[in-house]
């Protein structure tokens, strides 16, 4: 798999608790902010559908730029990786098939 389909793939996996986390904020805020009219409302909701897409191209950039970046050599800190291989093709299959 080239770097850029699993920097796709990675963005693919993170965009769905993204979109989770903007819409949950979006309800807080709503929750929270019970005083505010009905056109400010919508211009709440409509910066949080935005801030979906903007969020999935961020991602994307960091993705492509983390897998370019080259490997040292050395003493490495210990961090989460999901194995790119085997079943982001059929996650990223399922994703598009769902959509």
């Amino acid at each position: 798999m080239t770097p850029h389909l699993t920097a796709l793939g990675l963005t693919l996996m993170h965009a769905g608790w993204q979109a989770l986390l903007a819409a949950a904020l979006y309800r807080l805020c709503d929750l929270c902010l019970t005083r505010l009219s009905g056109p400010a409302r919508y211009r709440l909701g409509l910066a949080a559908m935005a801030a979906i897409p903007v969020m999935t191209a961020a991602t994307f950039v960091y993705e492509e730029l983390r897998l370019a970046a080259p490997v040292s050599v050395g003493v490495a800190a210990p961090s989460f990786s999901l194995p790119a291989g085997g079943w982001l093709g059929w996650i990223d299959m399922a994703w598009a098939f769902g959509v």
